[in-house]
């Protein structure tokens, strides 16, 4: 059995990690916010890291706990090796950090096929899909914007940050660094709202005439009054003025609802689809017996 040496990131091995990411086809970075170099600095993250004669054959690392919840955010394994048994060390002491730190459910948003033998192999099963829709932005909604919608800025990041807890469940929602850090590349984030109450927000991306709506949140206790569809034409409105030219957005399969107010405004599956896997962390052991 190939011998593996398991230790925790350490700032000065950034330039084996990046160099890892480069050379192995077998790597994952979570699709989020953060660029690698960025999250390792500033993201808190719990990385366990895999040495074979002094160089680097494995990277294993999660996000920051948000009620009880992490994702894999950055994976990676030299495919010269038994990539198997370094996966599954690099786990097992993943594991043993995240239960101290009270995680009980582990998640991946599966990017790479390459990684979906070692996920089940290791005890993850699939939750659901996650879906892309699609709209031609050139067409403008005539409806009326009957709510006050206005710009959000860097100010407001705790205020969305609230709103997006209480409107999303775990894993979905935003950490106060991850809300701050959308907020820093978004293209437009709008809040709504509704009886003098901020209920609603979007947040967006653009690059050159593409738009992707990466957030859209409408507090449970105001949906059923057209906030997510007021929040919807509000922007398409404000990126066909920028020369957007399509919109993308993502949602879970099993967000019917969801689905339905996209479909309403003339966005399609595009079948670019991406499956999350799941792994329920059993609590720890290790507990003083009483007599």
């Amino acid at each position: 059995m190939i011998s593996v040496q398991i230790t925790p990131y350490d700032r000065r091995y950034r330039e084996a990690i990046h160099s890892l990411l480069f050379y192995s086809r077998y790597t994952h970075v979570h699709l989020d916010w953060y660029k690698v170099a960025h999250w390792l600095e500033t993201g808190n993250p719990t990385v366990h890291l895999a040495w074979h004669q002094q160089r680097l054959v494995g990277m294993l690392g999660a996000a920051p706990p948000l009620h009880g919840t992490s994702w894999i955010r950055l994976a990676g394994v030299d495919p010269r090796l038994n990539a198997p048994v370094i996966i599954t060390q690099m786990w097992d002491a993943l594991q043993a950090d995240l239960r101290t730190q009270g995680v009980h459910s582990v998640y991946v948003l599966l990017l790479n096929n390459w990684l979906k033998p070692f996920l089940a192999e290791l005890g993850f099963t699939f939750m659901e899909e996650v879906i892309t829709l699609f709209r031609k932005s050139t067409i403008v909604p005539q409806n009326r914007i009957e709510l006050d919608i206005h710009v959000a800025y860097h100010d407001d990041v705790i205020q969305l940050t609230s709103l997006d807890n209480a409107t999303f469940d775990p894993p979905w929602q935003l950490s106060r660094n991850e809300m701050y850090q959308a907020l820093r590349l978004s293209a437009l984030c709008t809040v709504a709202k509704f009886q003098g109450r901020v209920v609603g927000y979007q947040l967006s991306t653009r690059h050159h005439t593409s738009g992707h709506l990466a957030r859209l949140g409408v507090l449970p206790q105001a949906q059923g009054n057209g906030i997510g569809t007021q929040l919807i034409i509000d922007l398409i409105r404000r990126f066909v003025k920028r020369g957007v030219r399509s919109i993308t957005v993502n949602t879970q399969l099993t967000n019917v609802h969801s689905q339905n107010l996209y479909y309403r405004h003339g966005f399609h599956r595009n079948g670019f689809d991406l499956p999350v896997w799941q792994f329920h962390l059993q609590p720890s052991t290790n507990r003083s017996s009483s007599s």
